[in-house]
């Protein structure tokens, strides 16, 4: 979380979307290997939209490998 929050500190002026690697995982035993370990983020990545992004989140859209973004 503190990456996204230094990501978004660093760049937010610049972008209006931020792309954040997903790792779905089979249970919170995998994320206790180590403080340093990162699961392999292989799956669909989350967005993060700036307030004043030009496109919106559709929450109409099921989830999977389909785009979820409809223009204003």
């Amino acid at each position: 979380m503190s990456e996204i929050k230094q990501a978004i500190q660093s760049h937010g002026d610049a972008v209006k979307y931020l792309v954040v690697p997903m790792a779905r995982l089979v249970d919170n035993s995998q994320l206790l290997k180590g403080v340093d370990t990162r699961p392999n983020s292989k799956e669909e990545p989350q967005i993060i939209f700036r307030d004043d992004a030009d496109d919106l989140y559709n929450p109409d859209m099921r989830y999977g490998r389909r785009s979820k973004v409809c223009n204003q």
